[in-house]
């Protein structure tokens, strides 16, 4: 038996031709019958409950006469063990006559695989469990299930409703644990008690939750009284990452800022400036208002109305103008790209160049160009 193919490794079964075929196609007919399509061979063996059921050749009428095997044609073949059997074709199908049923097709595999589930095949009522078992073994290789996991789950399905109403009389409420009662992995005792320590865990964040607000509430009516309005301290101190007296200090602290920006701000609307001397008073290096001193602030505004609202219009349009000084003309347009400058006896002539660009020679050249004598400037030109 050792040296025999198996038809599966879970079912088993087997049988052998002559001629070292093997078969491992069983077909199912209806409930109570199998059909086993085998190799072409007319030689075969038969095993079944271990022993040897038949050994020999099946020759069909048809083959004897005419030398010419006819697949429709059937043949009986006696057996000692089942009484007999009928071969249709060369061997394509056995039909078994077991003597208690007016018909049953059964695979030899078939028949195998009842041996090795150790259920024999002595009697009718052998035979009818066997058809059972078949049965079993189909619903298993369809869902995965096995009898016993069937018969359970079919149990707890008639067991749900009766489920459902256990729950709702004991106050099982979370989804999970009644899903779990109700589909029978757990008693109504285990649910009872997973339940009860579910509302106690609840019932315990919902104090701390309430404990959490009123901590809230203490902490910013201590805010209030000490007047900090600051939102990003006031949330720090919420949380915990200042203490009462860093949140204070830091609303002192942002409060001489705030106090120092509208004293600067007061200084700057002082001057009356319009809209063009206060784009100049902005320019580089910017104003931080928060920072700034005093002093430098009034000399800035100073500078700026020196220069009178003429230059100022023409910096914030980035021109340059009769009389503007070297400084102003790089605070207008910024630095210019070339600069060609001439020292003479009593004079310094300057060509400051803007707006590079190249030739087709690769020669770089100019667009606009402005002159200065003596750091003044005294005219401009474009170049194009």
């Amino acid at each position: 038996m050792k040296n025999l193919k198996r038809f599966n490794k879970n079912l088993g079964g087997w049988v052998s031709g002559w001629d070292g075929s093997y078969t491992d196609k069983v077909e199912v007919i209806d409930k109570n019958q199998y059909t086993l399509e085998l190799e072409n061979t007319n030689k075969v063996t038969i095993f079944v409950n271990g022993g040897m059921l038949y050994y020999g050749t099946l020759t069909t009428e048809s083959e004897y006469k005419y030398g010419d095997p006819n697949p429709e044609f059937e043949i009986t073949v006696p057996c000692d063990f089942l009484g007999s059997f009928i071969a249709k074709g060369i061997v394509s199908m056995l039909k078994i006559n077991t003597g208690w049923f007016s018909s049953i097709q059964v695979s030899h595999d078939a028949l195998v695989c009842l041996d090795d589930l150790n259920i024999p095949l002595n009697s009718k009522s052998d035979w009818e469990k066997a058809l059972a078992r078949k049965q079993e073994v189909r619903h298993y290789w369809k869902t995965g299930e096995t009898e016993e996991e069937r018969i359970k789950q079919a149990e707890r399905k008639r067991e749900a409703p009766k489920r459902e109403r256990q729950a709702k009389e004991n106050d099982i409420t979370n989804n999970n644990i009644r899903k779990r009662f109700v589909n029978g992995d757990i008693t109504l005792e285990k649910s009872i008690e997973e339940q009860t320590n579910f509302n106690k865990r609840i019932a315990q964040e919902a104090q701390e939750e309430e404990k959490r607000k009123k901590e809230i509430e203490r902490r910013i009516k201590i805010l209030d009284d000490n007047k900090i309005t600051d939102e990003t301290i006031r949330d720090s101190f919420i949380y915990d990452r200042y203490d009462i007296k860093g949140a204070i200090s830091e609303q002192e602290r942002l409060n001489k800022q705030e106090s120092h920006k509208t004293e600067m701000q007061e200084i700057i609307e002082s001057y009356k400036f319009d809209s063009s001397q206060t784009y100049v008073l902005s320019m580089v290096p910017p104003i931080d208002l928060y920072t700034v001193s005093k002093k430098d602030l009034i000399d800035r505004c100073n500078r700026t109305k020196n220069l009178g609202i003429h230059i100022c219009k023409a910096i914030q349009d980035s021109r340059v103008v009769q009389g503007m000084k070297k400084e102003v003309v790089l605070l207008s347009m910024g630095k210019p790209a070339d600069i060609d400058e001439t020292v003479y006896k009593t004079k310094i002539k300057a060509y400051y160049f803007y707006h590079p660009y190249k030739t087709r020679q690769n020669k770089t050249r100019h667009k606009f160009r402005v002159d200065l004598e003596n750091d003044i400037v005294v005219g401009w030109k474009d170049l194009d």
